[in-house]
Formats: C-alpha cells, structure tokens, sequence
C-alpha cells in the first residue's frame, strides 16, 4: 500500500476538500502505525506496509481493543487453559450482552449444574452470575454443552457469543501461529474447533457421533449403548450387526457417510544423521469414500509441529495422503506433532519426539476419554443379576472384613494388674 502527498496550487473549494481528505488519511495512518498495525519502509513516511497485526485484525473483523488484548496474552508467555481462554473471550464479548434481572434466574440455573467451569463473584464470593463477563461465559459454555434454553432471548444472544468468540480466537490461533507460541495457538485451535461444532473437546461419545450427519440423539443413544463410541468404530462395522443394534434393515447409508470423513494418522522416521525427521500422513482407510457434493463444513487436517520455543511446521488443508514432511531438529529435545481435524472431535493424533545426539524416540501420546457411558460386556449378555450379585457380595465381604478389623482393634491385650498385688 502506497500514499502520495501532492499539493495543489489552484485556490478552490476541490482544493480545499482534497487538503482536508489528505490531512484525515495521513492523521489516520499515522494512528495505525502508532498502534503497531502499520509499519513505514527505510523512514519513507509515505510508503508502508501492513503488520500481522492489522492483518489478522481485518481478515477476523475484530476491534482494535480486541487485538490488544490477543497480543497481551500471547506476549504474557503464560499457561492458557480452557477456562482461561473462555474468560478472555467472555470479558471481550460481554459488552453485547448485558446482564438484565430478569435473566439471573435462568442463567444461575445454568452456572449450577450445566456448565464445566461455575463462574464465580469476586465481590460476594457466591457461584451466583453478576456480571456481563459472567453472562457471556455461561452462555458460551452453554452452547458447548448443547443446552437446550426456554428463553429466546438468551438463545438469540448464545449465537451472537459464540459467533464473535469465534471469530476472537480465530484471530488468536493466527496470532500465535505468527508469534511461535505453539501450544497456546494448538489450545486457540481446539477451543475455536469447539465452538465452530457447539461441543466440548471431551463430549461424551453420542455428542461426538452427533457430529456425523444422520446421526441425532437418539440414533447416538443406541449406538452409544451397543459399544460404538467412535466414527471409527462405527465405519467397520458389520452392516447386519449394525441393522440388529438399530432395528433397521438398511444402514448402508450411515455407514457410508462414516466412511467419507477423513482418517489419517501419522508416521515419522528419524534421520539421526541429518539431524531430521520425517514426517508421513498416511490414510488409515484402505478405500476412502469420496463426497460427490462438496460441504459447507471443512473436512481436512492441520499438522502442527513445535517445540517450547518455536512453530517448525503448520501446513493446512491436507486432504490426500500420503503427504511427506522433513522437519530439521537440530538443537532441540523435544518436539511435539499434531494431526488435527478440522470438522470431528476423536479424530486428532498426537506424538512425542524425543531427540538427542545419538538417538531419536517417539512416542504415541493416548488421552483417555472422561465421559464415555459404556455398557459392561455382563450386561450385553443378560447377565445383570449376576453382576448385581457378584457386586452386592463383595460389598458385604468387605463390610465384614472392616467390622472383624475394628473389633480386633478394640479387643487388643490390656494390663493386668493381679488383685494380690500390694500396689493395689
């Protein structure tokens, strides 16, 4: 972008106006780059360049303050977490949707048994919602926990959270990735992922099948029930056997459209020597299943390679295999890969490099899920009185075992002070 001052020497009133147009864009550009979104080239005050910055800041229309705050974070170098990311979010947005009295009830309601992280006042010291930061954060996590709200008010404003928070830490995953800060922009991604889906990253199981199109409650219920968790689970399953779990007679359908979501999973092959590793995205489909019509929701994988320090790799929209990559690792112990979806939750892999003079190890990193509701094997089998019984049977050996324990304890050998004796 260019600017070119000219003067005029005609006394006019076109004169005039374009002086005053030329003072304005020069004010103004001298504002921007004051804010660091511009940058003037070699001391040219007419030729400049735009920043990361105002860039991220224009592609994500955010607001000028709303950038600040991003480059404050990502400067900060501190640990962001899930919460502390909804917090920043919640204090950007909260000017959008006041907190009105009528709307204490319901959102206190909400801050007591369907979010993951209750709000708390700094003033009373109550899990009680009493600010607009408040409010916006609890509608946020009610959008992640797909809470069904009575109030279309507050329906109305969860939208508008969720769509100014995702454009916000949109701008926070670019600025990171901009800034080297690997991990914090690996949390903006998984966090904007989670509300771009309306899902928390660790979703029970039938939220997660949810995801898949066809796929309601209900239908995520049963499968949930007969110990398909997973797209994965789901796509190789036997068509008959998933026709008795479903009492249906045609699931071709559904499983077809398991089969079109991408599945790929990592390789790396150290290269001591050169001081390298090579990278491989491989697919773990052996035939993959080819949508005709294109989606309106993304459906591809971001590799993201960093150590502490620095970004290594970030290549986006990788939809074939298999795809090669060779990181240089000269320098550096340890390195982190990750393989991310950019449209399913479940589907991410992540390994650890390990790298020394002489060696080089990696290691699969696994995350267990936390809420899985999976049905015991004893049950499938109609086997539910014997497990109560095998269950109540234990109970009761142990409540023995504690009582014959106690008992023993209180029975221990006392002194015996014999009645002849003088002392007595």
């Amino acid at each position: 972008m260019h600017f070119r001052h000219q003067n005029s020497s005609r006394e006019c009133s076109g004169s005039r106006q374009s002086d005053v147009a030329t003072s304005i864009a020069t004010t103004t550009i001298h504002h921007l780059s004051d804010s660091a979104l511009l940058r003037f080239t070699d001391d040219d005050r007419y030729c400049f360049h735009v920043t990361p910055s105002g860039r991220i800041m224009s592609q994500n229309c955010i607001k000028y303050d709303d950038m600040v705050a991003i480059r404050d974070l990502v400067q900060s170098k501190r640990h962001a977490s899930m919460e502390t990311l909804l917090d920043v979010m919640a204090g950007r947005i909260c000017g959008h949707v006041p907190l009105r009295r009528n709307d204490k009830a319901a959102l206190n309601a909400l801050n007591q048994t369907k979010v993951q992280y209750r709000v708390k006042g700094a003033v009373a010291g109550k899990y009680l919602v009493q600010t607009d930061s408040m409010k916006a954060n609890v509608l946020l996590q009610a959008a992640l926990g797909r809470v069904q709200l009575n109030d279309d008010s507050l329906g109305f404003e969860m939208d508008t959270c969720v769509e100014m928070a995702l454009r916000i830490v949109r701008a926070l995953m670019e600025y990171c990735m901009e800034s080297d800060a690997g991990a914090l922009g690996l949390m903006a991604f998984r966090f904007g992922r989670s509300l771009a889906l309306k899902a928390w990253e660790s979703s029970p199981a039938p939220t997660k099948l949810q995801l898949l199109e066809g796929v309601d409650w209900d239908l995520a219920q049963k499968l949930d029930a007969h110990g398909v968790h997973s797209i994965r689970q789901l796509r190789d399953m036997d068509p008959t056997q998933l026709g008795r779990y479903l009492n249906a007679w045609d699931c071709e359908h559904l499983l077809a459209e398991a089969k079109t979501v991408l599945d790929f999973h990592l390789q790396v092959e150290p290269h001591v020597i050169t001081n390298r590793i090579e990278i491989i995205v491989q697919n773990a489909q052996l035939r993959q299943v080819h949508r005709i019509t294109e989606r309106a929701a993304p459906n591809g994988y971001i590799l993201l390679v960093f150590t502490k320090s620095r970004i290594l790799l970030l290549r986006r929209d990788i939809t074939t295999t298999p795809t090669t990559f060779m990181v240089p690792i000269s320098g550096m112990s340890s390195i982190s890969i990750h393989l991310l979806h950019t449209a399913q939750l479940g589907m991410d892999e992540e390994l650890e490099v390990q790298a020394t003079a002489t060696d080089c190890t990696v290691q699969k990193v696994t995350k267990q899920s936390l809420h899985q509701c999976t049905i015991p094997e004893a049950f499938k089998h109609g086997r539910h009185g014997e497990v109560q019984r095998t269950k109540r049977s234990a109970k009761e050996e142990d409540t023995s075992k504690k009582a014959f324990h106690h008992h023993q304890t209180m029975l221990e050998p006392a002194t015996v002070i014999p009645r002849d004796d003088p002392s007595t």
